[in-house]
């Protein structure tokens, strides 16, 4: 089923299984590290964080202390992970035929050190422990008002506030396209897109922009992982054998890749948040309000 909302279910009771389905598969991924499962649960922890976001109301005083959990989760598998990321973005020039081979190779060797230097065991145990913690919080949620006759309305009503965070953090990003502004843009874009697709399911409308909001994100993502390669590269240049005019034929292909990737960004931002969203009232799939699911 992936990360949403089983449509059969109450509004209240879905999210709360879809949340706790997704905790504990990041988990249970993070028994026996690896690279794979350590990108997994990072995309099951930023999921959550979405679902937090989303019912940041009904959660009250869990929200605090659920997100510094789940974030902090996050950051411990972030060293690891970051690394891996920076060597495949380097990749990414040398396909592009950007880079010599001995240019990637000289690169890729001053980036390996940094993953070489990183204990992924650790790391993950840091995060199932925090992970754990979380697990224990969430099942104390109440989400029962959502399980009344507005709780759709009102998850429409925060699908929309989410909306309008996106399209204020792209009018920052069209006054000032910086690196800090773009990346805080990716992170409620993500929020946003992960919330259309957990809600999909039930409400008819969220499934609409889905592809959309996950072609921002990714050429927002990769805006982010250029950015982080540029910034590991600077401090790659203070190792006695970096060779000094590969780092610069790098950072100047770097900022090429990281102006085109705005301007498409900004493009795709517009197309998708310059119209306000649609509002209704009428349109679930869940089983209290499609006929089918009551035939016997």
């Amino acid at each position: 089923m992936g990360f949403s909302v089983d449509p059969r279910l109450t509004p209240g009771a879905a999210l709360h299984q879809a949340a706790r389905r997704e905790l504990d598969l990041a988990l249970a991924g993070l028994r026996e590290p690896s690279a794979e499962t350590v990108h997994q649960a990072r995309k099951s922890l930023k999921k959550l964080r979405a679902w937090l976001r989303l019912l940041r109301g009904e959660l009250a005083t869990h929200y605090v202390l659920l997100n510094r959990l789940l974030r902090d989760a996050g950051r411990s598998l972030s060293g690891q992970r970051d690394a891996v990321v920076a060597l495949q973005t380097l990749r990414r020039l040398r396909l592009g035929r950007q880079l010599t081979q001995p240019q990637y190779h000289a690169l890729r060797s001053l980036l390996s050190r940094q993953i070489e230097a990183s204990d992924l065991s650790a790391a993950a145990s840091r995060s199932r422990q925090l992970m754990k913690a979380a697990r224990l919080y969430l099942d104390d949620i109440d989400l029962g008002s959502l399980d009344a006759d507005s709780g759709d309305l009102t998850l429409r009503r925060h699908l929309r506030n989410q909306h309008s965070r996106c399209r204020r953090q792209l009018q920052r990003v069209g006054a000032r396209p910086q690196a800090e502004l773009l990346h805080n843009w990716r992170k409620q874009v993500k929020y946003l897109g992960y919330q259309h697709g957990l809600l999909a399911p039930r409400l008819r409308e969220a499934g609409a922009d889905v592809g959309a909001l996950k072609a921002l994100g990714e050429t927002l993502g990769l805006h982010h992982d250029f950015h982080a390669l540029a910034q590991r590269l600077e401090r790659c240049a203070q190792q006695r054998d970096a060779d000094q005019l590969v780092l610069l034929r790098s950072r100047e292909l770097i900022q090429q890749r990281l102006s085109s990737l705005s301007d498409t960004a900004l493009r795709q931002g517009h197309a998708l948040f310059d119209t306000t969203p649609k509002r209704s009232s009428t349109h679930t799939t869940s089983a209290h309000s499609n006929p089918m699911h009551n035939r016997t």
